[in-house]
């Protein structure tokens, strides 16, 4: 029973099938994000910042959030 339960651990440590590890993102990379201005069809506004900016842009919206105030795609309040 243990030489079998040693064998079956070694052999899912030792996948050789598994994918490599996707390398993280470049902080410093520019992403834009392109949005259509509210009442009209043409205008689209472009907005970039790097990564970090648009993480920390994140942060700051979800840490002024109201934790009372129900989110849209959570209407009963769970999920934060």
């Amino acid at each position: 029973m243990l030489i079998t339960s040693l064998i079956l651990l070694t052999a899912s440590v030792q996948d050789p099938d598994a994918a490599p590890a996707k390398p993280a993102p470049d902080p410093a990379e520019v992403v834009c994000v392109s949005r259509v201005q509210t009442g009209s069809r043409t205008a689209i506004e472009q907005t970039c910042h790097s990564r970090a900016e648009w993480a920390a842009l994140r942060r700051d919206r979800n840490a002024n959030r109201d934790p009372d105030r129900p989110s849209l795609y959570y209407p009963s309040g769970r999920g934060s």
